[in-house]
Parts: C-alpha cells; sequence; structure tokens
C-alpha cells in the first residue's frame, strides 16, 4: 500500500493523519492501536495482526 497525503504531498502519511490539517492533528494526538497499544497506527492498519492494513486503516511513518 504507497502512502501519500494529498494535502501537503507527503508519502510518510495519509490526508486522515496530516499534522498541517486541524483534524489531522487530533487523529495524531488521539491515534491509538487497539491491539498493541501503539501510536503509529490504529487497529485496522496493525502490522502484528494484519498482512496489509484494511481500507480505513491508517499509518503514520514521521
Amino acid at each position: 500500500m504507497r502512502i501519500y497525503c494529498t494535502y501537503c504531498g507527503s508519502q510518510l502519511h495519509t490526508f486522515e493523519a496530516c499534522p498541517k490539517t486541524w483534524n489531522g492533528s487530533a487523529t495524531r494526538l488521539h491515534l491509538r492501536c487497539a491491539y498493541c497499544g501503539s501510536n503509529r497506527h490504529n487497529y485496522e492498519a496493525c502490522p502484528k495482526i494484519r498482512s496489509r492494513p484494511v481500507e480505513g486503516g491508517i499509518i503514520i511513518r514521521d
């Protein structure tokens, strides 16, 4: 899965997690994986239970 932000052009996060938007900043602040507890992805994108993120999965690489 290729990550690309349609707002700022970064390849390290999606629009939903863009720190340059108010909603993205709030998403980053409250992001937590219910399975492993990481704050770098959500449950839908957890690499410990899936080989690929499902639709709606959020991964932050920056």
